[in-house]
């Protein structure tokens, strides 16, 4: 992996958006969950009740956080 590489040759570095869970390194990420809990949250809040999502199928951890903000924050509203 080029991560593990960058970090034997002694290259600092901060990942953006995601980190691997087997690769311990600085990063910055977005809490994927909150935000779409927010953005859910915030819609029921004004009325709105037919609130889809759009996603792809894949198992990366920001999407699969999306998904799950988006379904915790419908379970909560019901």
């Amino acid at each position: 992996m080029q991560i593990e590489e960058l970090k034997a040759k002694g290259v600092k570095f901060v990942l953006m958006d995601r980190g691997f869970k087997d690769v311990e390194t600085n990063v910055v990420v977005t809490d994927n969950h909150e935000a779409m809990y927010s953005a859910v949250k915030l819609l029921t809040e004004k009325g709105y009740r037919k609130i889809g999502m759009i996603a792809y199928d894949t198992p990366l951890t920001h999407m699969q956080d999306r998904i799950q903000g988006y379904k915790d924050a419908l379970k909560k509203q019901e």
